[in-house]
């Protein structure tokens, strides 16, 4: 069964197998309320919590437990191959932010720098 369809009793007209084919019928894309790439930050990012498995180790160390969800583009598609599971140093590293907490801000500088050329 898809997630996201739950079966509850209900009382009279609401029961048996039309009504799971009514909720099957509105799912996703066929649900008028769908925003599509429209959708807010944290809407995306459930989204692809439910579609995503979660693995053991970090998609790029392959040491820690992945514990963020990081967008490969930057654009926040609902597209499951432009995501990846990541520890926190690793989420932080691809996005620069690591650089940012350090005293010396040269290093951030020239990863932007960097980043920006096209090159990351």
């Amino acid at each position: 069964m898809p997630t996201g369809i739950y079966i509850r009793k209900l009382p009279g007209a609401k029961k048996g197998k039309h009504y799971i084919k009514c909720s099957l019928a509105k799912l996703n894309e066929k649900n008028p309320m769908w925003k599509g790439n429209k959708a807010s930050y944290g809407s995306i990012h459930d989204w692809i919590r439910k579609r995503l498995p979660k693995p053991k180790l970090c998609e790029c160390c392959n040491k820690k437990r992945p514990v963020d969800m990081a967008n490969i583009s930057q654009k926040y598609k609902r597209d499951l191959t432009d995501w990846e599971w990541l520890c926190r140093k690793c989420h932080m590293t691809k996005d620069g932010r690591i650089y940012m907490n350090l005293k010396d801000k040269s290093k951030y500088l020239e990863f932007k720098i960097f980043s920006n050329n096209g090159i990351s």
